[in-house]
C-alpha cells in the first residue's frame, strides 16, 4: 500500500523498514546515528592484527544493508600500503573475510569457504595502526586502532556497529581467538 506507493514516487531514495528490531531500537534511541548508518554500505567488523602461528592476519567486513553489495575495485590500505583492487561481493546482512592465506584460516575456523577471499593485505601488526577500506578510491570505512585495545592472538572486535569506528571503547579483544563470519563475542 503506502510503502509501495512511496517507493514508486521516490525511486531515487532508499527505502528503510523498521521491521528489524535492531534498526527500530537505534532509530528511537539515537536518530542521528541511525541516519549516519546509511552512508556506509559495509564496515570493518573485526581485525586479526596479531595472530599466533599458524593463523594468518585477516579482516572481516559486515554488510549493514538488506541488499547484496558488489564492489568492483575494492582495496584495503594502511599508512604504507594499498592492495591491488579486487572484486568483492558481500551478502545482505552478511560477513566476508579477507586474508592472504585462505587455506590456513579454514584449518583454524569452521567457516563457509565462500565467505573467505584470498587477497593481498597490508601488514596489520607493524607500526601502522590504520585499516581503511575503499571502493574505486572512495573510502567506505576506516579504523585507527591501537594494539593496546586487544590481546595478541585474539582478534580485535567491534562492539556496536553504529558507534564511532575510532572510539577505543567500541573495540576490544575477542573473548575467543576470533569470530570470523559470526556475531562478535563482545557485541553489545
Amino acid at each position: 500500500g503506502k510503502s509501495t506507493l512511496l517507493m514508486n514516487l521516490f525511486k531515487d531514495y532508499s527505502y528503510v523498514s523498521l521491521d528489524d528490531p535492531v534498526k527500530r531500537r537505534i532509530a528511537k534511541e539515537d536518530p542521528g546515528l541511525f541516519l549516519k548508518s546509511f552512508n556506509l554500505p559495509c564496515l570493518i567488523d573485526e581485525i586479526q592484527y596479531a595472530p599466533t602461528s599458524p593463523e594468518p592476519e585477516w579482516i572481516e567486513l559486515y554488510n549493514i544493508t538488506d541488499n547484496d553489495i558488489i564492489f568492483e575495485k575494492f582495496t584495503v590500505a594502511d599508512y604504507a600500503t594499498t592492495t591491488d583492487p579486487i572484486t568483492l561481493e558481500i551478502p545482505a546482512y552478511g560477513f566476508i573475510v579477507i586474508t592472504e592465506k585462505k587455506s590456513e584460516l579454514l584449518k583454524i575456523y569452521d567457516i563457509d569457504s565462500s565467505l573467505v577471499i584470498e587477497s593481498d593485505l597490508p601488514t596489520f601488526n607493524n607500526t601502522d595502526d590504520l585499516v581503511l577500506i575503499a571502493n574505486n578510491g572512495k573510502m567506505i570505512d576506516s579504523v585507527k586502532y591501537n594494539s593496546k585495545w586487544g590481546i595478541k592472538g585474539n582478534s580485535l572486535e567491534r562492539r556496536r556497529y553504529f558507534e564511532f569506528e575510532n572510539d577505543s571503547t567500541n573495540w576490544g579483544a575477542s573473548e575467543v581467538s576470533g569470530t570470523p563470519t559470526k556475531i562478535n563475542s563482545i557485541a553489545a
